[in-house]
């Protein structure tokens, strides 16, 4: 019996880190919609079971990417299916900063499924109804937890009145 390209991935779970496949490249056609969810927690759900296995989770994070005419797909070389996603997909976990030899601040941050994103010009933070949001890739963010923002806020500086954060050459601006 023939992998689905879907499966072939899967035989990558159980592996170590991996890279991004190259989701750009692959442009299947829309093969339908999945019963697969992601909460707004970050969790995801498949037929309505949690998926718990974190290396599944983290494989099927790596195939997702958002398009305008369908919204967030999971994508392979061969198939393409919608999923439903309540807010963010991913959710920051853990923030570290530190401080380069010209005295610069880099804010990184860790996601719920271990990718490790900086916070720069590429990938912005932003707020959207107040809620804190860094891209990750075009239109896919990650949503910092409160404990990430508030570890955030520690670094903020104020100037004129307002506050901002600095990283990686970029200053932010952070809601009163």
């Amino acid at each position: 019996m023939a992998l689905t390209a879907l499966d072939q991935l899967l035989t990558q779970v159980d592996g170590e880190q991996q890279s991004l496949p190259p989701l750009d490249q692959w442009n299947p056609e829309l093969s339908g919609d999945m019963d697969m969810r992601i909460d707004k927690d970050g969790r995801w759900f498949h037929e309505g079971g949690e998926i718990e296995r974190h290396k599944l989770v983290k494989l099927f994070a790596s195939i997702l990417r958002f398009e305008a005419d369908h919204g967030f797909v999971l994508v392979t070389p061969v198939e393409k299916w919608k999923i439903a996603v309540a807010a963010a997909p991913f959710v920051g976990i853990d923030v570290e900063v530190e401080v380069e030899t010209e005295g610069e601040q880099v804010v990184w941050l860790r996601t719920n499924v271990d990718e490790i994103v900086r916070i720069d010009c590429d990938h912005p933070l932003r707020f959207e109804q107040g809620v804190p949001l860094v891209q990750l890739r075009k239109g896919v963010d990650v949503r910092l937890n409160r404990a990430c923002y508030y570890h955030l806020a520690e670094f903020a500086y104020e100037e004129k009145g307002e506050f901002y954060l600095r990283s990686a050459g970029q200053q932010f601006a952070l809601p009163s």
